[in-house]
């Protein structure tokens, strides 16, 4: 297994990279929302107030599938910039034209700050990061066979379409769902030379609590060092090396 993985890619493969943080403060709900709309980032930002907003607070606290989701949503012109929050989570959205990791951990981190800086006696539950990525010719990339990904059933291997979900928990305080599909299993708009499909989510384990800016962005990087590594040891090393920008 390579460990010298490019820090970035002539055409990289990012359709969406988002970062989704849960957590406690003891701060009423409207307070909570009123301090989150008050970040500077979102100036020039078209603000929504989602359907889910419509359902009483105390159903959708009832509710698993709904407890954590966003009520307003703000998003810039293009979009390429998506913030989504609820008084008891925030996530950001980087859509279509990836940033870069550095500037896209400073949005982060500013992200973490807000709630810290405005938010009282925060303990931060759950940070999911995920990458959801697209491959095509245009990576070196003719069908999913190309991957150094094979599946086997009763020693035949899978051809052509499939769709599979793995678990890896190697990573310190966390775990990560790895989807490698073809683009028939996928919904939406995809590039029309889509050829296969990879969506890397990394999150903390139940139980795991941040109390403060640094364990968070350190629990991001170490996520993030391990999504390189999910992501390019799929890939062939002829790939790496014609797709290396660095």
């Amino acid at each position: 297994m390579s460990t010298d993985y490019p820090k970035r890619l002539k055409n990289d493969a990012i359709l969406e990279a988002l970062i989704e943080v849960r957590f406690q403060t003891d701060e009423l709900q409207e307070v909570v929302l009123g301090r989150l709309a008050d970040n500077p980032n979102l100036k020039g930002f078209k603000r929504t107030r989602t359907p889910i907003a419509d359902i009483p607070a105390p159903i959708r606290e009832g509710d698993a599938s709904l407890r954590y989701s966003p009520v307003f949503e703000y998003k810039n012109e293009q979009p390429t910039e998506i913030y989504k929050f609820n008084h008891n989570m925030i996530s950001y959205h980087n859509v279509g034209e990836y940033f870069g990791w550095d500037d896209f951990c400073n949005r982060i981190r500013s992200i973490v700050e807000l709630l810290f800086e405005k938010l009282s006696d925060v303990t931060v539950q759950r940070i999911g990061l995920r990458y959801i990525n697209c491959l095509g010719l245009e990576h070196g990339i003719s069908s999913i066979s190309d991957l150094n990904v094979s599946v086997n059933v009763a020693s035949n291997a899978l051809e052509g379409n499939f769709n599979i979900n793995y678990l890896n928990k190697d990573i310190e305080d966390g775990e990560a769902v790895v989807r490698i599909a073809t683009p028939n299993f996928i919904e939406g708009r995809l590039p029309e030379d889509a050829k296969a499909f990879c969506d890397i989510d990394i999150y903390t384990l139940n139980g795991v609590k941040l109390e403060n800016v640094d364990e968070c962005i350190e629990w991001i990087i170490r996520a993030h060092d391990k999504e390189k590594q999910l992501f390019f040891d799929m890939l062939p090393p002829s790939v790496i090396e014609n797709l290396r920008e660095d």
